[in-house]
Parts: C-alpha cells; structure tokens; sequence
C-alpha cells in the first residue's frame, strides 16, 4: 500500500506535449501526459501505524510525478517552486505583477491628490491644498519615471500627455 496520497491531478486538464527546446508551444499542441502532486499524510506513521490524526500537518516531503518519472521534494524544495510558479504566474499575467500594482498604486493617488488640489479653496487650508499639488506633482514624476522604466519612452510621453488632456 502507498504511503502518498494525491493532492492535485491534471487527469482532466492534461498539459501540452513537449515538443523540442527549439519549438514554442502553442495552444494548437497536442495534450498529453500525466502531472501529479503527491504528499504523505499526518496519518502514516514510520513504523506503519494508522493513528495518527488524518487532519494533521502532512510529512515534510512532497512527490512531484510527470509521465513516468517521480521526484521527491522537501519543504525548502517545494517552497522555491511555489515562490518561481507564483513569480512566473504574476509575470506571465501581468495584471498582478509587481509593476501592475505600482502602477495602479500611483494612478489611484494621482488622481487623489489632484481631485484634492483641485477644491476649492476653503478659509485656513490653502496650505493643505498646496500641499497636495506638491504630492501629485511627485506622483506624476514617479509614476513617469516607472512607465519609462518599465514599458520605455514612448510609454512614458503618451502618459505625460494624457495628463495635458486632463
């Protein structure tokens, strides 16, 4: 009897075949093969006892199954592929990448601070409302300088000119 149990399968949503280094894939490909994760229960003991509790924290290694090979991963093992398949999803999606939230990030207080700047002016806060157009002047110069960065200059000019429209 194994002792591992499976915690994901992708029986129903196989993967793509692989088809050389110098082929890029393509939603076209053929789908094939077997991907598995596999953990040992808190339940399973060394000495084949069954007493422990089922709910348990699982045993420290995790069984990685592609096809017909299968790897063993330890937790500091299984923590590097979570944290590159959760940097590689934010990349690949785009929408949850550090610079997408940057960026959303700035334009939601640029348009704070310029809403704020734009009051009108009330009887003993000129200077907050100053202040706030200082602060929106240097959002809109960081968030510049992070579309430069991030997606270069004609980014950065079609994003300082939409500030001229507004």
């Amino acid at each position: 009897m194994s002792v591992w149990g499976t915690i994901l399968d992708l029986e129903d949503d196989k993967p793509y075949e692989y088809r050389g280094s110098h082929i890029l894939p393509s939603e076209d490909d053929p789908r094939d093969g077997v991907v598995q994760l596999a953990e040992v229960p808190s339940h399973i003991t060394r000495d084949g006892r069954d007493d422990q509790p089922e709910d348990g924290t699982p045993w420290p290694w995790l069984r990685l199954s592609v096809n017909q090979a299968d790897v063993v991963l330890n937790r500091a093992q299984a923590r590097e592929m979570h944290e590159r398949l959760g940097a590689w999803l934010e990349q690949a999606d785009g929408s949850g990448s550090a610079y997408g939230q940057l960026r959303a990030q700035l334009e939601a207080d640029l348009q704070k601070m310029t809403a704020c700047a734009a009051q009108p002016a009330k009887p003993g806060v000129e200077e907050g409302r100053i202040a706030q157009g200082g602060i929106a002047a240097g959002i809109r110069a960081s968030l510049a300088w992070v579309i430069h960065h991030f997606e270069g200059p004609e980014a950065r000019a079609a994003f300082l000119n939409s500030l001229e429209d507004r």
